[in-house]
């Protein structure tokens, strides 16, 4: 695959007339993509991806609070891909078509309500070992604020149940601490459900596992919160980052300090904090 992307990046700079930044940037853009195909999707080519992978990447980017200005870049390195790719013949179809850049302009961010979380918490069947994961997941990302592949990046040693200590993994290294409220329900699925799952499969050290011992992907998880969801009959809009958002306006509304929330969540800038002070 990497072959067809340098051919792409070399007809955009010898015949496109791209500057070198724009080559090297779409790429970088590019591989980037491929690699999570491969690792999300489990696609080994581009030309598998369909336009719902598209828009899960383009999701994916947002939730990892890249900026508009990246994500568009990205948009455009993946259409600009695609159309090649059809004029060349290398693809008959382009999954891209409909693909769309965020919009410049801030809208406010989703929030629930304390009333619909507790709906949300509810859902999780504690009668399971599944059940008892999807609980202790959403339980921690609603108290922490945690994106969601931050989460989903845990391993065994980041987290200490005795002290209530995190080491949150990812790009934005920081330790928190997490309220006692949530340790039974991260005790449960350890002691009860963690090796369950895991059954016969070779443990590879993540905290939260997949039904077959696997690390659980952003898609999966994506998934099983939309279906809560509609079981809490939630209609507003629900996704992994709404939980995020939700964290910092509760916790600034009950009067948490905002360079606190700052570090829990991982701002880089306390800016970013501030603008959930009026909710």
């Amino acid at each position: 695959m990497s072959q067809k992307i340098e051919e792409y990046v070399e007809y955009l700079s010898m015949e496109a007339g791209k500057s070198v930044n724009t080559c090297l940037s779409y790429g970088r853009d590019l591989r980037q993509f491929a690699d999570w195909l491969s690792s999300e999707c489990h696609l080994a080519s581009l030309f598998d991806a369909s336009s719902s992978d598209l828009d899960s990447y383009i999701y994916d980017l947002t939730d990892l609070d890249k900026s508009p200005a990246t994500i568009s870049r990205n948009v455009a390195s993946l259409k600009g891909f695609y159309s090649y790719a059809v004029m060349v013949g290398w693809s008959g179809t382009d999954p891209s078509t409909g693909l769309k850049p965020p919009k410049v302009i801030k809208k406010r961010p989703t929030i629930l309500s304390d009333s619909e979380i507790m709906k949300l918490l509810s859902q999780p069947s504690s009668e399971n070992a599944k059940g008892r994961r999807d609980k202790a997941m959403l339980e921690l990302l609603c108290d922490t604020g945690l994106r969601v592949s931050e989460l989903l990046g845990i391993k065994m040693g980041d987290i200490d149940l005795k002290t209530r200590k995190l080491n949150v993994p990812g790009g934005r290294t920081r330790t928190i601490t997490f309220d006692k409220r949530i340790l039974k329900y991260l005790k449960e699925y350890v002691e009860s459900s963690r090796k369950v799952l895991l059954g016969e499969h070779t443990d590879e050290g993540f905290f939260f596992v997949n039904v077959d011992g696997s690390e659980m992907s952003r898609q999966g998880f994506w998934k099983n919160l939309k279906k809560y969801g509609n079981e809490a009959g939630i209609e507003t809009e629900l996704t992994p980052h709404t939980l995020r958002h939700s964290f910092a306006a509760r916790a600034l509304r009950n009067g948490k300090d905002a360079k606190d929330v700052q570090k829990t969540m991982g701002h880089a800038d306390i800016s970013t904090t501030n603008e959930y002070m009026d909710y």
